[in-house]
């Protein structure tokens, strides 16, 4: 029931989260923002800026991500390894 890490950063609501593989995380706010992290150190390894907040996002392999905005875009981010 302990708290074993916390990931900071966004500026505003963070509004969906998905693994990705290889001990990633990402993570989309209302801030435009798209951050992936390092679940084994906690340490933010890509920020991605969009046109509008982020609503929700998936990943759909070992580094691509489609996200959707709060505008009606859908975006197809490839990420490296």
């Amino acid at each position: 029931g302990a708290e074993t890490m916390r990931l900071e950063g966004h500026r505003g609501t963070v509004n969906s989260t998905c693994q990705i593989p290889d001990a990633r995380l990402a993570s989309g706010s209302g801030d435009k923002t798209v951050r992936v992290w390092d679940l084994r150190t906690g340490a933010e390894i890509c920020r991605l800026e969009l046109d509008a907040a982020i609503e929700c996002l998936v990943s759909i392999g070992a580094g691509t991500l489609v996200v959707g905005d709060a505008i009606g875009g859908i975006h197809w981010l490839e990420l490296m390894n």
